[in-house]
């Protein structure tokens, strides 16, 4: 009887060991992107985001949620996504300098920089204090005016 309850005890551990290392597996295989630490507590994952300054406190949820998107597409290569989500966010509301930024950005690195220059100018027009963003459009604008020469 007593070989019977240490069984039932080896089963149970070697039945936790297999539950253990089963969710270690998955946790390799997906890249451990899960945003759980050992303890079960969240962590803050950074954002990577186009612009080098961040964005505006003021911005609604749907448009911080849309350019989260065209960053997260950006960076993901899928670049028509980002800017066909930018034209959405611009759709919705067209006064926020950071859509424009982006957009301006994105244009610079696919080599069109009149383009670029475009819309870091219709951002720069709706500029009200940010200097950091300011100054990261007119960067963007001076290539542009360097080869109309």
């Amino acid at each position: 009887m007593r070989h019977w309850q240490y069984f039932q005890s080896d089963k149970t551990t070697l039945q936790l060991t297999f539950i253990f290392l089963l969710g270690a597996i998955v946790l390799l295989i997906n890249g451990c992107s899960s945003p759980v630490n050992i303890m079960g507590s969240p962590q803050q994952l950074e954002k990577q985001s186009i612009l080098p300054v961040e964005d505006s406190k003021e911005l609604p949820a749907v448009i911080r949620n849309l350019m989260d998107l065209a960053d997260k597409q950006y960076f993901e290569s899928r670049v028509s996504d980002a800017v066909a989500t930018l034209e959405r966010a611009i759709r919705i509301k067209p006064r926020y300098p950071e859509i424009w930024s982006r957009m301006a950005y994105i244009y610079a690195q696919l080599g069109q920089p009149s383009q670029a220059s475009q819309y870091a100018q219709r951002s720069n027009s709706y500029i009200n204090n940010n200097q950091l963003l300011k100054q990261f459009n007119d960067e963007l604008i001076q290539p542009s005016q360097r080869s109309s020469y």
